[in-house]
């Protein structure tokens, strides 16, 4: 069976399914109503995001694997100021398809997920990365 290749710029949407739980450390309810836009507020969540491998065999070797990015501002870019990214490698065994983020300020969260590999694309001297997938958006609630 032949392997797949790793195309530069080629869309990870239909690769790459994202699905995020949330854990929130000391939470405790109130007696009063919501605000309609709740501030920001410190909490300490761990979101754990995951996501459908993809097929391509460079992203699952040396040099390849995903970077989960994820911001406050919907629909950002990845270069965009204020993203935090962390970064899941091949592993020596597979790459991993599971990230914990730890998000410290209450709000919606937007993640996506890239991946990425050490194949040099055609001209290039560095290597190659998906286009991000689709945008998931996960509420982290205030304590």
């Amino acid at each position: 069976m032949p392997g797949y290749r790793f195309l530069p710029g080629r869309s990870a949407g239909p690769l790459i399914s994202l699905v995020a739980t949330l854990v929130l450390a000391a939470c405790s309810g109130g007696n009063s109503p919501p605000p309609t836009v709740p501030p920001r507020v410190a909490v300490n969540a761990t979101v754990t995001v995951n996501w459908t491998a993809s097929p391509d065999a460079e992203v699952n070797a040396m040099g390849g694997g995903y970077r989960v990015y994820y911001s406050s501002n919907s629909n950002f870019d990845t270069n965009d100021a204020g993203v935090q990214m962390v970064d899941v490698p091949y592993n020596g065994m597979a790459t991993p398809t599971t990230a914990q983020l730890n998000i410290n300020l209450s709000g919606t969260w937007y993640i996506k997920v890239v991946a990425y590999s050490a194949l040099n694309p055609p001209g290039g001297n560095s290597g190659s990365v998906s286009a991000p997938s689709a945008q998931l958006a996960i509420s982290v609630p205030a304590p």
